[in-house]
């Protein structure tokens, strides 16, 4: 898991990428940090406590969010965000959000 300005990225083995393109508000903030999380297990009767670590991706800001999701094999398209924080240009598409609906335009 990497982070870069006001993206994030997860990387599979298998070369498969999620990137987060944080697009609305402009100012946000993303932090990763590692955490250790606790589950109790019951198989069969048997309970049994398990820990996981985790890597948790936190983003500060106010207001609405909009963050922009892309997932391929390689690198996927590139996201633009709009002068006015209101939407993204993604490869051939127009991607806007106006608070209540979420409009994608193009190809």
């Amino acid at each position: 898991m990497t982070t870069d300005g006001r993206c994030f990225t997860i990387a599979a083995a298998n070369g498969a990428m999620l990137r987060g393109t944080v697009v609305c508000p402009a100012g946000a903030k993303i932090e990763t940090l590692a955490k250790e999380l606790s589950h109790e297990i019951n198989y069969h009767g048997g309970h049994q406590a398990v820990s996981f670590r985790r890597k948790i991706i936190r983003v500060h800001g106010s207001g609405q969010f909009l963050v922009i999701l892309t997932v391929r094999r390689g690198v996927g398209p590139e996201v633009k965000p709009a002068a006015d924080g209101h939407g993204a240009a993604v490869g051939g598409r127009t991607v806007r959000f106006d608070g209540k609906r979420l409009a994608v335009e193009g190809r």
